[in-house]
């Protein structure tokens, strides 16, 4: 029974120290980069139209570094569901149209021309054209809307400390190590026990004691993968 008890210390000790090398994931700090030319104008800016026949749209625009980086507008279809663009989520750089003298105008395509008048640094009206066509029929159509909007506020960021999720904590990195330790040593001290007391008895080695208990770590693998 001693060298039992000594088997099954040994291989605690030795599953406890394989298993005390925890790894950590370096990931990368993230850089900020390099922003654009800043405008009093830059934010999000919301707000609603209506044609002339009282169809209303709700249009998101964003403006940074000056020049009109997205708009998404929508509107409800003929069968009451909304319809909305999100062809110009993200326009790309070289075709944003830029902002002069608090004034906008923009042809991003033959279905969109968009014109802004910005009255001041925080509201904003103009007309927008939309020709919906060959997508969904419940939305297709012409319109000509008027449309006006106000310049979201920005929340600041900064009151609000950001913690870095990636680094180390010793107490429960320990926890963890002692508990996984704990557990494998205990499976491999149940099967070292098994195959010790079947010699023991019988002097005969019980190989297929370690077959069963390889084939159920295989199966258990595979099934959590």
């Amino acid at each position: 029974m001693k060298r039992v008890t000594l088997y099954a210390a040994l291989t605690f000790l030795f599953l406890l120290v394989s298993c005390s090398s925890p790894r950590f994931q370096n990931s990368a700090t993230p850089t900020a980069s390099s922003p654009l030319v800043s405008s009093p104008l830059d934010g999000q800016w919301k707000g609603t139209g209506q044609t002339a026949d009282g169809r209303e749209f709700t249009l998101n625009l964003t403006v940074q570094g000056g020049e009109l980086s997205a708009i998404l507008y929508s509107f409800n279809g003929s069968d009451g569901l909304r319809c909305t663009s999100i062809e110009y989520g993200q326009i790309d750089l070289d075709a944003r149209p830029v902002i002069s003298n608090n004034q906008l105008t923009a042809v991003l395509d033959e279905d969109l021309t968009l014109s802004a008048v910005f009255e001041e640094n925080s509201k904003v009206s103009g007309h927008l054209t939309v020709h919906w066509h060959d997508r969904q029929p419940r939305c297709n159509g012409d319109y000509e809307i008027e449309w006006s909007a106000v310049k979201q506020a920005v929340q600041n960021s900064q009151t609000i400390p950001i913690e870095n999720p990636n680094k180390p904590n010793a107490l429960e990195n320990f926890l963890q190590i002692m508990v996984f330790g704990l557990s494998n040593g205990a499976v491999l001290a149940l099967n070292a026990i098994g195959v010790t007391l079947i010699y023991g008895t019988v002097r005969t080695l019980n190989l297929a004691h370690g077959d069963v208990f390889a084939l159920t770590t295989a199966l258990v693998t595979s099934i959590v993968n």
